[in-house]
């Protein structure tokens, strides 16, 4: 501004002066114009590199937003599997009561079947060493009844002879005595059918 007032206030003609501020002019605004499209490729360069530095962050941020989906899914999934687990838990810890409590009885009942069993071991024991003891006393008695009998065969055998040596004899005198009343010999006697 302070040219356009050193023109005006000069000697030139008006014309002239008027060239020189046209002419002032033109380069004030081709300056502009260049300082003008210089700040547009500034900030043009500026504003591109604004952009990419933004596209980054975006990118930046949607990587950041699809990792904490992800992470939130794996969250969800991680208290799911805990959730999960700790009902697992709760069965099992109930499951291992009832297995303790079963072990338990079945403990107790094989206690009490042990102890049955053994009572009643012990009393076949006892029963079958009274049976022992009776057959043993009943095989004696049988061995002397058998003893006793065979020496009572043996006597009746003895007996028998005896007796059959004393009727063979007797048949001999009554044969002899048979033979004399009659007047018979031993061969006539064996020929006659008494």
């Amino acid at each position: 501004m302070e040219e356009v007032l050193e023109i005006v206030s000069g000697d030139q003609g008006a014309q002239e002066q008027m060239r020189k501020v046209i002419e002032l002019y033109e380069k004030t605004v081709h300056e502009h114009k260049a300082e003008v499209v210089d700040q547009k490729t500034r900030f043009k360069a500026i504003r591109d590199k604004l952009m990419e530095e933004l596209t980054s962050i975006n990118d930046k941020a949607d990587e950041t937003i699809t990792l904490c989906d992800n992470i939130d899914n794996k969250l969800e999934y991680c208290n799911v599997v805990f959730k999960g687990l700790g009902e697992n838990i709760a069965a099992l810890e109930q499951s291992k009561e009832q297995h303790l409590k079963a072990l338990a009885a079945t403990t107790s009942n094989r206690k009490i079947i042990t102890q049955h069993g053994n009572e009643q071991m012990k009393k076949a024991r006892d029963d079958l060493e009274n049976i022992r003891e009776k057959n043993s006393e009943e095989v004696l008695q049988l061995v002397a009844a058998l003893k006793f009998t065979e020496v009572s065969v043996h006597t009746l055998e003895n007996a028998l002879e005896k007796k059959l040596i004393e009727n063979y004899m007797l048949l001999d005198k009554f044969e002899r005595l048979y033979l004399m009343v009659h007047n018979l010999d031993r061969e006539t006697l064996d020929s006659i059918d008494i």
